[in-house]
């Protein structure tokens, strides 16, 4: 999912920069930063909090909550893509922390290329045309 967001962020719209590409595993982080130009390759969130703009967060689903926060707490924007948590207690944890900010810093995303009805769409539209 991170590299599909990098990819189509990189090379398919403008204005956007890449700074770094966190994995756990850094070998995976660089073989996506690998093609953009620029992209630092860590393993370390906090560093490269100090150099962006905004942070997309495409983790494992159990493992979003720890980097949300951290990005909240760098108070910069963070596109997660869903689920926002996996129990009740961490979304309404991460909820509660970006309610304490002066804005809205959290949004979901949610990629319909896997979703059955965004099949039904697409297939509806090519049926009109």
């Amino acid at each position: 999912m991170g590299s599909t967001h990098a990819s189509t962020l990189t090379f398919s719209t403008k204005n956007v920069v890449i700074s770094h590409i966190v994995d756990k595993g850094l070998a995976r982080a660089a073989d996506v930063a690998e093609p953009i130009d620029g992209a630092v390759a860590t393993t370390a969130l906090q560093p490269a909090l100090e150099d962006c703009d905004g942070v997309i967060i495409t983790a494992p689903d159990e493992y979003h909550r720890e980097p949300i926060e951290q990005v909240l707490v760098a108070g910069k924007p963070v596109l997660c893509e869903k689920p926002l948590a996996t129990t009740l207690e961490d979304c309404l944890g991460l909820l509660n922390a970006e309610s304490q900010l002066s804005r809205p810093l959290i949004s979901l995303g949610l990629m319909f290329p896997w979703v059955s009805c965004a099949d039904l769409i697409r297939d509806t539209a090519r049926c009109a045309e």
